[in-house]
Parts: structure tokens; C-alpha cells; sequence
């Protein structure tokens, strides 16, 4: 038998800004019912926003951790990630992207996993 990984998406666009095809919320949202189908992993939600990369002050981004550690305290066996498109998705700072995957690392016992790395340029924020 083996084990259960549970899967969070977490999909974001900063306002106001044009819109690569490829980082549409639609498109993230695409990838990341993709990568948990491709590896089997059980998907309990995606949680999409509309917000600036440079802020670690966002409502989806807080509920998506906020739901993991409840998650991890009901099955604290299982396997849990986070799926996002790429690092730029959860964070545009490096210290502000360090820290979450901190806080994943150490108080979730969860994986960061990307969906697509593109190192191309797309938007500014």
C-alpha cells in the first residue's frame, strides 16, 4: 500500500500587470491538476490570487498554510506538498521565498514541488 500525498496548489498573478499565457491563474491551475494526477498525489485544493510577489501579506497564501497545518495535524502520517508554477509564483523576494519554504520544511514536515520552471522573464512583480 503505499502512502498518501496530499497535495495544496497555490496559483498567483500580480495585479494590474499583462499576462503571459503561460502564467494565466487558468494555466496554473492546469498544472497543477496535472502534476498531482501525474504522480498520484491526492489534490485537496488550489487556492488562487490576484496579488503582488513582493509581499508575503496575502489572504490565499496565508489560508493555504493556515489549511496545511490543519491538514497535518488530522494525518500527520501522510505525505504533503505544495504544488505551485515556479518560485516567483509564492515569493519575488529570495528572503521572503526562503522563509516559506522554511516554514514548510520545519513546521509543516511538507515539500515545495514546481510545476513548470521557466527562468524567462514574464512580468515584473
Amino acid at each position: 500500500m503505499s502512502k498518501l500525498v496530499a497535495a495544496y496548489g497555490y496559483c498567483r498573478v500580480a495585479p494590474n500587470q499583462k499576462i503571459h499565457p503561460q502564467y494565466t491563474l487558468e494555466a496554473q491551475r492546469m498544472r497543477c491538476i496535472a502534476e498531482a494526477a501525474v504522480y498520484g498525489y491526492v489534490l485537496i485544493g488550489i487556492y488562487e490570487e490576484e496579488a503582488s510577489g513582493m509581499t508575503l501579506a496575502r489572504p490565499r497564501l496565508r489560508r493555504v498554510f493556515k489549511d496545511m497545518r490543519s491538514f497535518r495535524k488530522e494525518c500527520p502520517e501522510a505525505d504533503l506538498t505544495l504544488l505551485t508554477n515556479d518560485p516567483s509564483r509564492l515569493a519575488r523576494d529570495v528572503n521572503h521565498y526562503f522563509r516559506l519554504r522554511r516554514q514548510a520544511d520545519t513546521k509543516l514536515k511538507a515539500s515545495i514541488q514546481f510545476t513548470r520552471i521557466d527562468f524567462e522573464e514574464v512580468d515584473n512583480d
